[in-house]
């Protein structure tokens, strides 16, 4: 899941180098000017961190202090292969979602001090692998008490990406879908859904969003591992995407779940009109999706990039990617299959989304209990730098599964100032 960026400016600061990451001296004023980053200098090289300069909050803008951060696949897909790096060798700061606490406020924001969270990603500034994120104000939402930073971290971005895909993708949600209806009652209510990925951090939310929206025939395929819990957050059937059967047993599923079709239509409605596959591998969801689920008329919407060969240990094949799915798997897909690719932030373009999603929707289903936080696990370090790498190299080397990697950005002894 993600979509093109622009405005990669870092460069190591006035006063300082790459080698040496310690910030210049405060501005006359006491104001700090400068913070430090986590920077990917280059394809496949370690990390870096780099002083960057500080920026005041504009207009509708505040500065954040980052306590906490998610790591995630696109991470490892920017350092590793450049995914989405503007230039050659041009470095980017990493991160997306944050959690942290508001220390200054542009005009047009209400001032306090408070804690929040949330995910950007357009500009360096907004990326949230640093001590200090100057963001829209409408990437944010205020902290539930019942929340632990820590948790609130793992649900921004991926909650974000299952509203859209249902919504614009798949059209499975009304462009304004909020306040939650009472009772549910979608149109397609009893149409198949599969989520292919069902245990990763986009599909546990995916799931649990078409549960909140009424949706009945929800069909999971992940780990065995995770089934009792796929099933406890709403679906109705789970599978194993190890099971070489599992494409027919989907299908015989689907047919249970489904409501009889009363109307005669010119051509057979697909066994499964909705897939959603949240792993975005050639190889792993991709290829089986349309070689044995995907009938005309299906529509699947596929989370980008799609990995054609993923980052490696110890290898020096660069990694591989397409920001198409029907070029990836062009001799696989069946005519007459709807392929889209979900690039999480085109969210913004649902004007409604833009200005109420992070802000108001997205702290009230966490504090209502009605979206359960992704599982964590607590990457450890000795400093900001080392925990980075640490989290890159566990999913480099696949460890994860059913867990969203969390780590404290600095702490108190890190900062300065």
């Amino acid at each position: 899941m993600t979509t093109a960026t622009t405005n990669s400016t870092v460069t190591a600061a006035a006063g300082s180098s790459p080698d040496t990451p310690h910030p210049p001296p405060p501005s006359e004023s006491g104001r700090r000017t400068h913070h430090a980053a986590v920077v990917s200098v280059a394809d496949g090289a370690p990390l870096e961190l780099r002083q960057v300069p500080t920026r005041d909050p504009a207009h509708g803008e505040v500065l954040m202090r980052v306590e906490w951060v998610a790591s995630t696949p696109l991470d490892l897909h920017r350092a590793d292969g450049g995914l989405l790096r503007p230039e050659a060798g041009a470095p980017v700061i990493l991160g997306s979602s944050a959690a942290g606490t508001v220390v200054a406020v542009g005009p047009g924001v209400d001032d306090g001090r408070f804690a929040v969270f949330g995910f950007a990603f357009q500009r360096d500034e907004h990326r949230s692998q640093q001590e200090f994120v100057t963001v829209p104000a409408w990437t944010l939402g205020r902290l539930p008490a019942s929340i632990a930073p820590e948790q609130a971290v793992t649900v921004p971005t991926n909650l974000v990406t299952a509203f859209h895909v249902l919504t614009e993708d798949l059209g499975l949600l009304p462009a304004i879908p909020w306040p939650l209806p009472n009772p549910p009652t979608p149109p397609r209510r009893a149409a198949p859904i599969l989520v292919w990925g069902a245990a990763s951090s986009v599909g546990l939310y995916v799931v649990q969003v078409l549960r909140l929206y009424g949706f009945a025939s929800v069909l999971a395929v992940a780990s065995t591992k995770h089934h009792d819990r796929l099933r406890a957050l709403g679906a109705a059937w789970t599978g194993d995407y190890n099971d070489p059967n599992v494409a027919q047993r989907a299908r015989e599923a689907a047919a249970a779940l489904a409501e009889p079709q009363v109307d005669v239509t010119p051509a057979p409605a697909p066994a499964i009109p909705f897939i959603v596959d949240c792993i975005g591998s050639l190889h792993a969801s991709v290829a089986p999706i349309a070689r044995e689920i995907a009938d005309p008329g299906a529509r699947v919407a596929v989370m980008l990039p799609v990995v054609i060969d993923d980052p490696k240990v110890g290898l020096s094949k660069k990694p591989e990617y397409s920001m198409d799915p029907t070029v990836a798997a062009a001799s696989l897909w069946k005519p007459g299959v709807d392929v889209r690719g979900t690039r999480t932030h085109g969210y913004m373009k649902n004007e409604f989304f833009k200005t109420h999603l992070q802000p108001s929707i997205v702290p009230a289903l966490l504090a209502r209990g009605l979206i359960a936080p992704n599982t964590f696990r607590v990457v450890p370090g000795a400093s900001m730098l080392e925990r980075a790498e640490n989290a890159l190299g566990i999913l480099r080397r696949k460890e994860v599964s059913g867990e969203k990697l969390v780590w404290m950005v600095a702490e108190d002894k890190e900062r300065d100032g």
